[in-house]
């Protein structure tokens, strides 16, 4: 008997340490409730057995409160209503019972949450395409290796345990803090309070976003016909020559979005002396530019994962690439080579400063 709660005990641990590390996607989460709920979006949970459990009680902490008194938020769990359950059961199949509901209840401001501990529950999985067909985000809290659901989800909180009970576990955690940043930034039934206002402003104008967040912008910005664009590089010594690269990349289209090479990235690609600036300073430099939308710092040596996952429309880069060697080429529909400005390169700038 005490070996059995010690191995709980410690299998509790082990996925709190797990789920302390995916802070940032939490609060990815919570931002995308707020952000939808102050368009007067709702939210829905779907979930099997323990996770439809779940489902409802993170639904009632929206509805009721978690720990404020306050108006009720627009959620419900797609796990109570056993006539409609049992109905598309009986005259469809037991894998249709959440997407019907989805298809006659959520629109495209509302967020659909999928709980599922493997992340292959074939109904989950149906209800999550169809909210996909419908355009509505998808968030998915997951365990094990995420299953099938890992891939088709718009973000997902992913407990890697394959202990069940500690999945649950970290998932209404997970829940719980979500409600309370929701609950602590709600003033009324149909709006958010000025704290609100102030959180999602901050998200929108910040320009430094990670691969989570930027998805959603991405996702969003194309819903209203927007054309995204994406250049990369090193951006060390920021000179006329970029700027000229960066200035014809967001004239292509509406939102530009800008991939900077880390620290490290750059020391494999040009070597142990550089950068010359460190990732932050060179952030910093890129947001004060106008025409920079967004900026994305990734650790690889290339952009392709970036690329892949936010599917931007164009990519842009100098001339003196030849169009079968810009990587990422393949997830987008337009390519453009921009003109080099003639004696202006960061190599040269650091030679000439060390001369």
């Amino acid at each position: 008997m005490e070996n059995i709660i010690k191995k709980a005990i410690t299998e509790h641990k082990n996925s709190l340490t797990l789920l302390a590390a995916d802070s940032k996607i939490i609060e990815s989460i919570a931002s995308l409730f707020i952000e939808r709920l102050k368009t007067k979006g709702k939210i829905f949970f779907v979930g099997n057995g323990g996770s439809a459990a779940d489902a409802q009680h993170l639904a009632a902490e929206l509805v009721v409160r978690f720990k404020k008194n306050r108006a009720p938020i627009a959620a419900l769990a797609l796990t109570t209503d056993t006539s409609v359950m049992t109905a598309a059961a009986n005259d469809f199949s037991f894998d249709e019972i959440f997407s019907r509901q989805v298809e006659a209840l959520a629109n495209k401001q509302d967020v659909v949450v999928a709980i599922s501990t493997s992340g292959n529950s074939e109904n989950i999985i149906r209800a999550v395409k169809k909210a996909k067909d419908l355009g509505i985000v998808t968030v998915g809290f997951l365990g094990k290796d995420g299953g099938k659901l890992k891939s088709i989800v718009d973000v997902s909180l992913l407990i890697p345990s394959f202990d069940t009970g500690s999945i649950q576990e970290m998932h209404i955690l997970a829940g719980h803090i979500i409600c309370e940043i929701v609950e602590s930034v709600m003033l009324g039934a149909d709006d958010v309070n000025k704290e609100a206002d102030q959180h999602i402003s901050t998200k929108e104008v910040s320009k430094v976003q990670d691969l989570l967040s930027l998805k959603l912008i991405v996702k969003e910005a194309k819903s209203k016909g927007k054309t995204i664009g994406f250049t990369n590089g090193c951006f060390d010594l920021i000179h006329p020559g970029h700027i000229k690269i960066l200035r014809e990349a967001k004239s292509k289209g509406d939102i530009l979005i800008v991939g900077l090479n880390s620290d490290s990235s750059v020391k494999k690609i040009k070597g142990q002396n550089r950068p010359v600036l460190d990732q932050i300073s060179r952030q910093q430099v890129l947001e004060s530019i106008s025409f920079v939308d967004y900026i994305i710092l990734f650790k690889e040596d290339t952009p392709h994962n970036l690329i892949k996952e936010l599917r931007p429309h164009y990519l842009v880069k100098g001339e003196d690439y030849n169009e079968d060697e810009i990587i990422g080429r393949e997830f987008v529909q337009d390519i453009y080579r921009v003109k080099l400005q003639s004696g202006h390169s960061t190599s040269q700038i650091i030679e000439k400063i060390a001369q």
